[in-house]
């Protein structure tokens, strides 16, 4: 697209944004008439959200093949997500990416949504071993329930 759209009522409409990992304040700002598109149709995606310029929405739709759909102005002041993490996120991950390279192991709960590192250790090398990943590639687990992930060997480095 070569022109902004311009909000009929806000102009340029700018909004600032959030990290979309930790939520904080992001450095990014938007301007343009911007709409929230949420998919209304079945399935996995229900219920998720995107965003695009006016004019954009039904392409970007059709990209993410939402059907059904919901397009909704954004209000005056909402943030919007970044599309990079905060500087502290970046930093976070390049630690988290230090870890996983010196034998370490990415980890997620599906249950509470944390994730972070597991430091080299027995477990790490096992489940090394069982994915046939040698570091200093990267290598993860995703843990069903919290309990599973509270009982193991964690990095120091913060969680999300």
């Amino acid at each position: 697209m070569n022109n902004i759209p311009l909000h009929p009522k806000r102009g340029l409409d700018p909004h600032l944004t959030y990290c979309q990992r930790c939520g904080g304040e992001a450095s990014e700002l938007t301007v343009g008439d911007v709409r929230k598109i949420t998919n209304t149709g079945e399935g996995t995606d229900h219920g998720k959200v995107a965003y695009a310029n006016r004019g954009e929405t039904r392409k970007l739709a059709d990209k993410l093949g939402w059907y059904n759909y919901s397009v909704d102005e954004i209000p005056e002041g909402e943030r919007l997500p970044a599309s990079e993490p905060c500087e502290g996120c970046r930093e976070e991950l390049a630690k988290f990416k230090a870890v996983v390279e010196d034998g370490g192991v990415y980890w997620s709960c599906k249950e509470c949504h944390q994730s972070g590192v597991i430091k080299p250790s027995d477990y790490a090398n096992a489940v090394r071993k069982s994915a046939g990943v040698e570091k200093p590639k990267p290598v993860g687990v995703a843990f069903d329930v919290c309990k599973d992930h509270a009982t193991q060997e964690q990095s120091d480095v913060p969680t999300n």
